[in-house]
């Protein structure tokens, strides 16, 4: 049998996730959710085999809908739905050996400076050599690998995207199918300027190119940590 979840968060994020996130503070409650959770799951969407029945999996989507049930679980057939239809998207997910090429090009990546709000950040510049599948494969698997972050979870990630490179075709293309992809990952997007932007994050969390003093972008760096881990 697997073993349970143990909370090992620091005392104020706890008190965050419970002030924010309504999660529960005593672990028996916090684990009845999770198991309310899984068996609603496979009592209502039965034609999905359950992913990944680990209790860490399953607290990712009750903490994105601060624990309300029906909202978790619908979420969470969402997820399942887009990943057994989106097969041009998905096989590439799982086979990701197969785009470490164009992963390395100029993937969404995980930047190690923070937000103003405590956010964790992902950029994504969107036209460096990547298809709109492999685009949207290296997102998922940036995103994946960031949320198994407890504190992503609950602090959250601010999405910067760079769209200098960003050509008309897969503009188009992203603006048909963007909506889609948000809602699978409980994503929203907010357009900014630099200033604006700064406003948000301080600079030495920002990357040269996008007016910051942090260091610059090691992209194979998160290559490895994502896609040969």
């Amino acid at each position: 049998m697997a073993s349970r979840y143990q909370c090992s968060l620091p005392s104020d994020v706890l008190e965050k996730a419970i002030k924010d996130l309504n999660e529960p503070e005593n672990i028996d409650k916090r684990l009845e959710s999770i198991d309310n959770l899984k068996a609603r799951f496979k009592e209502k969407c039965d034609k999905f085999e359950l992913l990944d029945e680990s209790d860490e999996f399953l607290l990712r989507f009750l903490r994105s809908c601060e624990f309300d049930l029906e909202y978790s679980l619908k979420t969470l057939e969402c997820y399942h739905k887009i990943r057994s239809e989106w097969r041009e998207v998905f096989d590439l997910v799982e086979n990701k050996k197969n785009i470490r090429k164009s992963f390395a090009s100029g993937p969404p990546i995980f930047w190690g400076g923070r937000a103003k709000d405590g956010s964790f950040i992902l950029l994504q510049r969107p036209g460096l050599g990547n298809s709109l599948a492999k685009l949207i494969a290296s997102v998922f698997l940036s995103y994946e690998k960031m949320i198994e972050n407890e504190e992503a979870q609950i602090f959250g990630i601010t999405v910067i995207v760079d769209l200098s490179h960003l050509g008309f075709r897969m503009g188009m293309q992203m603006a048909s199918i963007g909506k889609r992809f948000l809602r699978m990952l409980q994503m929203r997007f907010h357009r900014h300027n630099l200033h604006e932007l700064h406003e948000s994050i301080d600079a030495n969390s920002l990357p040269p190119f996008l007016g910051g003093t942090g260091q610059e972008i090691d992209i194979e760096e998160w290559t490895r940590e994502v896609i040969d881990t």
